[in-house]
């Protein structure tokens, strides 16, 4: 499929039908070329840059997977997925707090369960135990801890959160 002019595949093209699966579309697409753009240009607006604090958030966030992964398989495939450069790359300006917040934000939200009856339970949980961190002065948190070590997890940037938003948000 590798032409000088750029075209775009449709799922009909690949012979598919709306809700195929992951596996189906892979499928379709062995053997053949793809043409992917110079995606430079329309990127260029978009800060190409790394925040210096890259090496210092590695080591903290290092640190937390530890703590939030001891003797787990997850721990050395996130590891890989290298959350620090994701923020640092996502962030390039933001203070190294700021930095750290997000990067953490992006962990949990990225660690969620996907088996659904356990996910039901895990969100509902979550959605209390967020109400309680963001509602609740830093100081005077007084609440249960929740059954999963990543929700728990929220504690850690959630007041920095909970500082920087109102009551209505």
């Amino acid at each position: 499929m590798a032409s000088d002019t750029a075209s775009t595949m449709t799922r009909k093209d690949l012979g598919l039908e709306t809700g195929a699966s992951r596996d189906q579309l892979l499928k379709s697409l062995q053997g053949r070329s793809l043409h992917i753009p110079d995606l430079q240009a329309p990127l260029a607006h978009w800060p190409q840059y790394i925040n210096p604090q890259l090496e210092r958030l590695r080591q903290d966030v290092d640190e937390t997977l530890r703590g939030l992964f001891p003797a787990d398989k997850r721990l050395e495939k996130i590891r890989q997925a290298d959350p620090a450069l994701f923020g640092a790359s996502w962030w390039p300006y933001a203070s190294y707090e700021a930095l750290k917040m997000a990067t953490y934000l992006s962990i949990w939200i990225s660690s969620l369960v996907s088996d659904l009856e356990a996910a039901q339970k895990f969100r509902e949980e979550t959605i209390k135990y967020i109400q309680k961190c963001l509602t609740s002065n830093e100081a005077e948190l007084d609440v249960e801890p929740p059954s999963s070590a990543i929700i728990e997890f929220f504690q850690r940037f959630g007041p920095a959160i909970a500082k920087s938003i109102t009551t209505g948000e």
